[in-house]
């Protein structure tokens, strides 16, 4: 858990986003107030958050969300979720909203499988959708490989907070390994060396209209 914690806010404090602009609020008037988690893939204690110091990226570490198919393996484990409810504490007349998505992790695959994750976050009443899919491109891919998978959102997709001070949004993630044949082998989780599985959302701040 510790080694998790520190490669995280290693890469989160040296992270920035493109969407950074002057119409965003001092960043030392935004904060995480919270994260909570709940899920089959992410068990109390198990999920580390912060975000970057210009605002505009939030960064969640999973310890213990891995994915499982092939042989003596159950149903539960070829699929499993994890919801985050997240409140940023910000100032009167901003708004964020999330305007890209990023998975990182690991892969070990057999010819004959696929994974799937599917990622998606409400705001207020709006809820918005992205699916990732990996799939071996070769015979067989017993190797564990890193992935990384970035989505941004068109303008028509991003959901705006309210004006007010804090506010909270919700977002679920759901990996599922598929398979043609009950002897395909797989699974999803940790990286090479303990890298952790990680999820990124992007945030875009305007000021409200007056």
């Amino acid at each position: 858990m510790m080694r998790a914690v520190m490669f995280f806010l290693l890469l989160a404090l040296g992270a920035t986003d493109s969407n950074a602009a002057a119409t965003q609020p001092d960043p030392g008037s935004v904060r995480l107030a919270s994260v909570t988690n709940s899920g089959s893939g992410c068990a109390s204690n198990t999920v580390s958050s912060v975000i970057s110091s210009d605002r505009t990226l939030i960064s969640y570490v999973f310890d213990d969300f891995t994915v499982f198919t092939g042989p003596n393996t159950r149903a539960s484990e070829w699929t499993r979720n994890c919801q985050l409810n997240t409140t940023i504490q910000k100032p009167e007349g901003f708004q964020f909203a999330i305007s890209n998505v990023t998975w990182k992790g690991a892969v070990r695959i057999d010819s004959g499988a696929s994974v799937v994750i599917l990622s998606t976050w409400y705001m207020g009443d709006v809820s918005t959708v992205k699916q990732f899919t990996f799939t071996p491109d070769r015979r067989d891919v017993r190797d564990e490989y890193v992935f990384q998978n970035a989505t941004s959102l068109s303008p028509e997709e991003m959901a705006w907070s309210r004006c007010d001070g804090t506010d909270s949004f919700m977002s679920n993630s759901r990996a599922a390994m598929r398979s043609t044949s009950a002897t395909v082998t797989g699974y999803i989780g940790d990286g090479p060396q303990l890298t952790p599985r990680l999820l990124q959302l992007g945030l875009k701040w305007r000021e409200c209209a007056s």
